[in-house]
């Protein structure tokens, strides 16, 4: 029996979003970078980032390091190359959480892509340790 990874952890967020509220953001690629669009205020507060963040590129985020930022072109790449993609993250500026994402592209009629849509779950890293 194979499964989904994309789509179970899709079924995950969505109950995350029914119980707790939705932490969605968007990305677009602006002048060859990409950048946030969108953020829900309570995503941008658990991962302590703020409004100065959206509309800039990430390349000019001091809140990525080197590795960080080639993480995230990669990835936000392949969504933009009309794949999904599921990652997870601990914000370096809230080490308390782990957030699960999964980000696809949002095409146009012809296509094309427009922005990649991001959804993601949270949860707290303490109870990490008792995997």
């Amino acid at each position: 029996m194979n499964i989904d990874m994309a789509s179970f952890l899709g079924e995950i967020i969505l109950e995350y979003e029914e119980n707790f509220g939705p932490l969605h953001f968007s990305v677009e690629k602006m002048n060859g970078e990409f950048a946030f669009t969108e953020m829900d205020e309570r995503l941008l507060d658990l991962s302590k980032l703020s409004l100065l963040h959206i509309g800039k590129p990430l390349a000019e985020f001091d809140y990525l390091n080197e590795k960080s930022l080639q993480f995230y072109i990669n990835v936000f790449n392949r969504a933009w190359g009309g794949k999904t993609v599921v990652y997870y993250m601990i914000p370096r500026l809230n080490l308390d959480i782990y957030l699960i994402v999964l980000i696809k592209p949002v095409v146009d009629d012809q296509g094309e892509i427009l922005f990649i849509k991001g959804r993601s779950a949270c949860n707290f890293t303490s109870r990490l340790s008792i995997l």
